[in-house]
């Protein structure tokens, strides 16, 4: 204790060397339990990220195909990891997110034939792009009943964006026995 200036003792002020190191392991130790769960938030954050722009590009196509009433097409590049509407650069998928199955085997709809990331035709089986085409009508240049999906995947889960013959467009996610 120190006295004050009237002979009253005052209590010390500060804090001391040990104090700080408790509160500083306190913290590491809470910083240590919740990375791996913000890692995970951040890795799932992405993944639906990723599904959710090529659900948006393909809408994207099929609006540019009405609008000015003529086919279009949305590219995949398989290997790159890249999408993007023909005549225009083609954008990575978010980091870590990559077109796969994820060792997936179950397809989320009966209609869809598994076995590729990107189950639309290939145009160019020497760089691997595949395109998605939609008529001036905004419907996808398929046989009608036909169905395709694109597969997501990263340390988070597998999701897919499926696209029916009438241009439907919806995002499923594998919670590791079933589609939702």
């Amino acid at each position: 204790m120190v006295r004050g200036r009237f002979g009253r003792r005052q209590p010390d002020r500060g804090f001391s060397v040990i104090e700080i190191l408790i509160v500083l392991a306190v913290v590491i130790v809470l910083v240590a339990i919740s990375v791996p769960s913000i890692m995970n938030w951040v890795a799932q954050y992405r993944l639906g990220i990723g599904a959710q722009q090529v659900a948006d590009s393909l809408q994207s196509a099929k609006m540019q195909a009405v609008s000015k009433t003529r086919r279009r097409e949305l590219l995949f590049d398989v290997a790159g990891n890249r999408l993007g509407i023909e005549g225009a650069t083609l954008v990575e998928l978010p980091a870590g997110v990559a077109f796969d199955t994820g060792g997936v085997s179950v397809p989320p709809d009966p209609a869809i034939q598994m076995g590729e990331p990107v189950t639309f035709p290939s145009i160019d089986t020497e760089t691997g792009l595949r395109a998605a085409a939609f008529t001036g009508k905004g419907l996808p240049d398929v046989d009608p009943g036909t169905v395709y999906a694109v597969f997501l995947t990263n340390t988070a889960g597998t999701k897919s964006v499926v696209v029916t013959s009438a241009g439907n467009v919806r995002i499923r996610s594998w919670d590791g026995s079933t589609w939702k």
